[in-house]
């Protein structure tokens, strides 16, 4: 995989999650593969199967979710910028709440599902150590 430092560094305006999922850009009826590396709430990171130089669109990323090409989210996007075979793009839209929703799952099964503790963690291993009695 390409290293990140192919793009120009960028200003964040609200946070990437790290997410690893199949997806897709389309641009002018052309088809390219691509991996998610990461989703926020103004765009996202792809990694592209081959080199793209971005120009005009319309472009459309689809980003799959199941095994049903009708549950896919697809949104159409703004590259940001493309260097090599990573692209940044932005949402020309916000996605709709059913695919954040979908987004989120596909964080948990590549994560698990995330808990937050408030006060004093449970302990969750205790090490068995040898007692006085047991030493031999």
């Amino acid at each position: 995989m390409q290293n990140r430092d192919d793009l120009v560094p960028e200003r964040r305006q609200s946070a990437r999650t790290r997410l690893r999922a199949e997806a897709a850009v389309t641009v002018q009826g052309r088809r390219i593969a691509a991996r998610l590396e990461d989703a926020s709430q103004g765009g996202a990171l792809l990694y592209l199967e081959e080199e793209v130089q971005s120009g005009d669109g319309p472009y459309t990323v689809t980003i799959a979710f199941g095994r049903d090409p009708e549950e896919a989210i697809l949104a159409h996007i703004k590259v940001v910028q493309a260097g090599r075979r990573l692209m940044r793009i932005e949402w020309k839209e916000p996605l709709p709440p059913e695919d954040w929703i979908k987004l989120r799952q596909l964080i948990e099964r590549e994560f698990g599902v995330l808990t937050v503790v408030h006060g004093r963690l449970p302990m969750l291993v205790w090490p068995s150590f040898r007692t006085r009695s047991t030493a031999v």
